[in-house]
Parts: structure tokens; sequence; C-alpha cells
């Protein structure tokens, strides 16, 4: 990070892939460019439900700016800081946080074990899933496996999806910390779906009025992850305008293709997304009592 007086600038790290999704294990492509990321106080409304409510953070030191819509790679910028104001800032505009190796040329994943910087990040084709159609068949077919509950055990489940057992695991302390305090402001939630023996699987994301921007979800039981992602569809879809609202997952895999995912350009989605920031959010159920949302079918 070179500083200057009157701005910040951090160098553009392009990571040339495949076409699939970060965690990156092939060499990454060092381009030398800046963005400038200058110091800012913006003011943001706070939106506030019946259930929960939200406080707005401390405006970031840095203004992050969007990249134009004909930049041809998905790392967009590295630098800034996980403050609660620059996270929330960033998905405002198209852009989410996930880490990336501080050693150009190194051909190792992106894991949590490596040293990292924040990258912020900007798909050209952006995976969603639409929320005016009815889910697939392969996640109605799971409704009702599980107990559904909301916020009730967010650390564990954000814990759940940064084991670091698990393939290209990213989420370090950084980034569990950043998130665990948006998560006590009320932007952050989880999803989860409970058995007998405890916490079955779940996800969780950051909701910013008619956006949902969902991050990772695990399952340590059969298709728990897919009952988390159909809870969180109903719930959006039940918040009602389900055509205006944005269900964002980054990118689409071929597992997500299967629940629904699609792609949508870089322009199409930061226009779906201006229209989604007006909406108000759903009315997140309030976790601190333990409540739960759905108990099984009986059946199950």
């Amino acid at each position: 990070v070179v500083a200057s007086t009157s701005c910040v600038f951090v160098s553009v790290i392009d990571w040339t892939t495949t076409g699939a999704p970060p965690p990156i294990v092939t060499p990454p492509t060092l381009i030398e460019m800046s963005l400038a990321i200058r110091l800012s106080r913006v003011a943001v409304r706070c939106w506030e439900n019946a259930e929960v409510s939200t406080v707005e953070p401390e405006p970031s030191r840095w203004h992050l700016q969007a990249p134009s819509d004909d930049h041809g790679h998905d790392l967009w910028a590295v630098g800034a800081d996980l403050e609660p104001g620059t996270v929330l800032a960033g998905y405002r505009l198209g852009l989410f946080p996930m880490p990336v190796s501080q050693e150009p040329g190194s051909s190792e994943p992106v894991t949590a074990s490596l040293t990292t910087a924040i990258g912020w990040w900007s798909p050209a084709q952006r995976g969603v899933i639409p929320l005016e159609r009815r889910p697939p068949r392969t996640l109605r077919r799971v409704g009702g496996r599980y107990e559904l509950r909301i916020d009730t055990a967010f650390g564990e489940v954000m814990r759940g999806c940064g084991d670091p057992a698990r393939p290209h695991g990213w989420i370090d302390d950084s980034m569990l910390a950043a998130y665990a305090r948006l998560h006590e402001a009320g932007w952050v939630h989880s999803v989860e779906c409970w058995d007998d023996d405890g916490l079955a699987g779940g996800l969780y994301g950051v909701s910013l009025g008619g956006l949902f921007a969902a991050e990772t979800m695990f399952q340590h039981r059969p298709d728990a992850g897919k009952c988390a992602l159909l809870a969180l569809i109903t719930l959006l879809q039940d918040a009602g305008d389900a055509e205006q609202r944005l269900l964002d997952v980054q990118w689409s895999t071929p597992h997500l293709a299967l629940l629904g995912a699609t792609e949508v350009s870089r322009a199409e989605y930061r226009a779906r997304l201006g229209h989604a920031l007006e909406l108000e959010p759903p009315a997140w159920p309030s976790g601190k009592t333990g409540e739960v949302v759905r108990q099984p079918d009986e059946e199950e």
C-alpha cells in the first residue's frame, strides 16, 4: 500500500483463471495498475424493522470505487480493511471481500493458512438465484427435514463454513471477527438446520435492503445445506417484491446451477443492486431468544 498526501493507492492483482471461482489454483498474473481509495465520510441511512434493528457503523475511512462494467477480471482491488463500514460500503458497490495470496506467482490455493491480503471482488459474470421463480425440485424435495432457526448459532455456522478441514478454506480469523461484528449490528444473518444431534448445516450472508449476499454454506448431515438455502429463498420471497430482490451467490458453480443459480453480467448485477438496495429488508426473526422458525415435518 502506497500512501500520498491526498489518497491511498493499492495495487490491483489480476488472477487469471479458467472460469472457476476461487480458491485460485493457477498462477496469478500481476497487473501494474492502481486504484485510488480516498478518505471520505459517507452517510448511509439505517434500516430498521420490527424484529431486528440494524446499527449503521462508523463510515469507512476508505472510499471504495466500483469497477467499470468492462473491467475484464473478477478481482478489482487489494487493500483497505475489514471494518464494518468498509465491508458494507463494498457490498453496496457490488464488491465483496475475500483473501488473496500476498505472493504473486504462487500456485498455492488461497487458504486461511497462507499470508493473505484483502481482495475486493466483482465477478464479470455474477452468480444469482432468481427469486421470482419457484425453487427447483432438488431443493423443494428436502423441505421439512430439519428444524429451521435464524441467528441462534451464528458463530458456530461461520466456523462450520470456515472449517480448515474443508478443501481450500479461506475464512480466517480476520473474516470471522469482521462478520461477527456485522452480525451483532444486525447486518449479517445465519440460516440454520438443526436435528436431535445439533446443528446439521447452515449458511450466512449479508442483508442490505433487498440484497442478500450469501457467503457460503456447510453441512454435517445430508441435504442440510440445501434445506438452509430453501429456507432462505422462502424468507426472501415472503418479504415481497421478489422480482426486485437480489440473492447473490458470487459465482455460479455447476452445483449451484442445479440449485437454481444463474449468471448475469456485472452491468446487469449493478443495475439490479441499485433497485434492491431501495427495498426494505426482510423481517428477520429475532434469534436472540432461540426462536424456532419451523419444526421438521412429522413424517421426517
